[in-house]
């Protein structure tokens, strides 16, 4: 069974420079924006938005009406005038507090669970994403991380956007019920708008891989 080790491994990794045709873009901004809600972004990350592969995915996808103004959103937030080692520095104690419980009230659980069945982890979600992940020979990699964890979820959209698999249309229907309002509750408590500006960027990136074009070869299993 595969795993989706790479959102953990790479919190921003940055395979896009090989990704040449629109449905490839879109798996790849996906990809990217599950690595930024997986683990604490690095210094790489931000030389690679800043300046390198990253960069160059969301000049690309700039274009489109869907994803300019969000991109112009998030690509401010990380233009400061730190250096990226010291943006990284800056934002890994805002991840603990809004991610990983350690905000108490201002914690923003990136759980799908949390967000539809009441403030509660565990729940049919949880089940629900474990069945479709294993339909597909596919495993969650997050360590001691529910199924339904959004970077996971996000991984597996853009693995199935990636093939042209049929059940991306599904699973962005899926995301597009609870990312929004994760986006929303990060607006308030992201005092440094970074998070809240990648939430948004995703809730645009969802909606543009459910109108990705599907890619030449035809869909196999993922």
């Amino acid at each position: 069974m595969t795993d989706l080790s790479s959102v953990r491994a790479r919190p921003a990794a940055t395979p896009a420079a090989l990704l040449l045709d629109a449905t490839e873009d879109a798996a790849s901004l996906l990809l990217l924006l599950a690595g930024l809600f997986a683990a604490p972004p690095e210094e790489g990350t931000f030389l690679s938005l800043r300046r390198g592969a990253a960069a160059d995915l969301l000049t690309r996808l700039a274009d489109g009406a869907t994803l300019a103004a969000p991109i112009a959103a998030f690509r401010a937030t990380i233009e400061t005038p730190e250096d990226e080692a010291t943006l990284a520095r800056r934002l890994a104690p805002v991840f603990g507090l809004l991610f990983l419980g350690l905000g108490g009230p201002s914690t923003v659980a990136p759980y799908e669970s949390v967000h539809r069945c009441g403030g509660r982890m565990w729940q049919a979600p949880t089940g629900e994403m474990e069945r479709l992940l294993a339909a597909h020979d596919l495993s969650a990699a997050l360590e001691r991380e529910p199924a339904d964890h959004l970077s996971i979820e996000t991984a597996f959209l853009a693995r199935l956007v990636a093939i042209g698999h049929p059940d991306r249309h599904a699973l962005a229907r899926r995301l597009g019920a609870w990312v929004p309002t994760f986006a929303d509750d990060l607006a308030h408590a992201d005092g440094t708008g970074v998070f809240a500006a990648a939430a948004r960027l995703l809730v645009a990136a969802i909606e543009h891989a459910s109108d990705a074009s599907t890619p030449r070869n035809e869909p196999r299993k993922a």
